[in-house]
C-alpha cells in the first residue's frame, strides 16, 4: 500500500524512524489543507498545494502508522486522524497515484493554516533568523548567486542524500532547460550550503518562478564529513514544468561548471542531460 506523509514522518523528523522499513518511492504533492497543531501538523481537506513524501508500506508497518496517528479502524469516531485514500503527484515524474494519508478529524482554525504547505519548511522557518538554503545548479556558483541576491558568507560542500541532478526542468519563455533534483535511492547530489537572509530568499523565489516553475521546498542535507543530516531548504522544479529533448544554454552550464569546481569537484560530471 502507499501511503502519503507530510508532517512528523518525513525523513529528517521525529517520526522518520516508523518508515525504517518502508519503501521510498520520494516527495509528491497533494492537495489538502495543513495546520500547525503546534508539535505535529494536521491535514483537511482542501485546494493548496500540500509537500509530502510516499512510502510503499507493509501491513505490520501500516498497523504502526495507525497506532501512531490514533486512528482506530474499527472505532473511527473516536479517532484523532483518518485513513483516507487521496489523489497525489509524484515531483520526480508527474506521475498521478493514489495513496492513504491521515486527514485530521475534526475542523481547525484559519490562523494556524501553514500557507506553504511544507511542514518540514515551516519548521525551520518558525525558528527565525536567516536559513540555510542549498544549491545544486546554478546558483552553486558564488558569482551567479551574488550577482542575485548579494553577498554570502560562509558555505558548506554536502550532497542531497537519494537524489540526483537532471537538466529537466522547462523555462515556458524560454527554449532551454534548467537543474532539477531527481529523486534517486542511493544517489547523492553535491550541493552547496549557504545562510541567507529572508529578503535574500524571496529574491530567489522571484528568479526561480516559484511556485508555478519551481517550488520552494526543504529537504535533508549532508554536509561533508559529517553523519547527521540537517534540514535545509531549496528549489525543486513544480513536475508541469518537466521537459525531454531540450537543451540547457552553454552560459547556464557554465555556472554549474564553476560551482562544482568550487566544491572540488570534477565539472564534466554535473552536465547529464535527461
Amino acid at each position: 500500500m502507499l501511503v502519503f506523509v507530510y508532517g512528523t514522518l518525513l525523513r529528517g523528523m521525529c517520526r522518520f524512524p516508523a518508515l525504517s522499513h518502508a519503501e521510498p518511492m520520494g516527495p509528491a504533492l497533494a492537495q489538502g489543507k495543513l495546520y500547525d497543531l503546534g508539535d505535529y501538523p494536521g491535514l483537511r481537506p482542501g485546494s493548496d498545494v500540500v509537500v509530502g513524501e510516499i512510502y510503499r508500506v507493509d501491513a505490520r508497518t501500516l498497523d504502526r502508522l495507525d497506532g501512531i496517528e490514533d486512528y482506530y479502524p474499527d472505532c473511527p469516531e473516536s479517532s484523532l486522524y483518518l485513513r483516507r485514500p487521496i489523489q497525489v503527484r509524484l515531483l520526480a515524474d508527474g506521475r498521478r497515484l493514489q495513496a492513504e494519508t491521515y486527514l485530521y478529524a475534526s475542523p481547525l482554525p484559519e490562523s494556524r493554516r501553514i500557507a506553504d504547505g511544507d511542514y518540514r519548511r515551516h519548521v525551520l522557518e518558525k525558528q527565525g533568523g536567516p536559513q540555510w538554503m542549498a544549491a545544486y545548479g546554478s546558483n552553486s556558483s558564488r558569482q551567479r548567486l551574488e550577482a542575485r541576491v548579494g553577498p554570502v558568507g560562509e558555505r558548506i560542500v554536502g550532497c542531497l542524500p537519494d537524489f540526483e541532478m537532471r537538466l529537466n526542468t522547462a523555462d515556458p519563455a524560454r527554449a532551454q532547460v534548467f537543474a532539477n533534483i531527481r529523486f534517486s535511492p542511493g544517489a547523492r547530489c553535491p550541493a552547496m550550503l549557504q545562510r541567507l537572509n529572508a529578503q535574500q530568499m524571496d529574491t530567489l523565489d522571484h528568479y526561480e518562478g516559484t511556485p508555478e516553475h519551481y517550488l520552494r521546498v526543504a529537504l535533508p542535507f549532508l554536509p561533508d564529513g559529517e553523519i547527521q543530516l540537517q534540514l535545509v531548504q531549496l528549489w525543486i522544479a513544480h513536475p508541469d514544468t518537466l521537459a525531454e529533448g531540450i537543451a540547457a544554454s552553454e552560459a547556464y552550464l557554465a555556472h554549474i561548471r564553476q560551482g562544482y569546481r568550487e566544491m572540488g569537484l570534477d565539472a564534466a560530471i554535473a552536465i547529464r542531460p535527461d
